[in-house]
C-alpha cells in the first residue's frame, strides 16, 4: 500500500493528527466537522438539562407552602374582616403536624346579627355552613386537595363587637 516506510509514518501521523479533538474555532464561519460536532453535542447536553430543569419545576408548585398558607390566611381575612374594623391579634400561621393553624381577632361597630349576615354573603357559595348556630359560626370547604374549616366566634360588649376567627387547613 504504501512505497516506503516514510509515507507509512507520514500517513500515520495525519491520522493521528484528525482524531485530536479540534479546538473551539473563534471565527463564527468554523468548517471543522469536529468542531461543529461537538458545539452540537455540547448544545444537546445543555438542552437536555434546561428541559430537565423546566419538567422539574412544573412538577413541583412554583409557591412555597408557608407562602401558600400566609395567601389563603390572607385572602380569608379580606373576607372576614369588615373595612370598619379595628385589628386587635393577627400572630402569624403555624404549621402542627398535619394542620395548619391560623387566627385572627378583631373588633368592629356591627351587630352580631348584622355582621353573621355579612361574613356568610361573603364566605359563601365557597364554604359551606355547617352549623346554623348564632355563634360560633362554622364553614368548610374542599379546595385543591385541602379541606379548610373556619370557626368565626362573637362576643359584643357596649357596642363593640369582638370577633374570633380560627382556621384550620387539613392536606389532602
Amino acid at each position: 500500500m504504501f512505497d516506503t516506510e516514510e509515507e507509512q509514518n507520514m500517513m500515520l501521523d495525519r491520522r493521528l493528527k484528525a482524531t485530536r479533538p479540534a479546538a473551539y474555532s473563534a471565527s463564527p464561519l468554523a468548517s471543522s466537522f469536529h468542531t461543529i460536532t461537538m458545539a452540537m453535542h455540547r448544545a444537546a447536553i445543555a438542552a437536555s438539562v434546561l428541559s430537565a430543569w423546566g419538567a422539574l419545576a412544573s412538577c413541583t408548585s412554583d409557591v412555597r407552602p408557608d407562602t401558600y398558607l400566609q395567601q389563603e390566611v390572607m385572602k380569608l381575612q379580606e373576607r372576614t374582616i369588615p373595612a370598619d374594623s379595628h385589628l386587635v391579634s393577627d400572630p402569624p400561621p403555624v404549621i402542627q403536624g398535619w394542620v395548619a393553624l391560623a387566627s385572627w381577632e378583631f373588633e368592629s361597630s356591627l351587630s352580631p346579627g348584622s355582621y353573621n349576615l355579612w361574613v356568610t354573603s361573603r364566605l359563601e357559595p365557597d364554604f359551606r355552613m355547617l352549623e346554623a348556630a348564632n355563634s360560633p359560626l362554622r364553614f368548610s370547604r374542599y379546595t385543591k386537595g385541602d379541606v379548610e374549616a373556619v370557626s368565626i366566634d362573637t362576643a359584643s360588649a357596649s357596642g363593640t363587637l369582638h370577633v374570633t376567627v380560627k382556621v384550620e387547613i387539613y392536606p389532602d
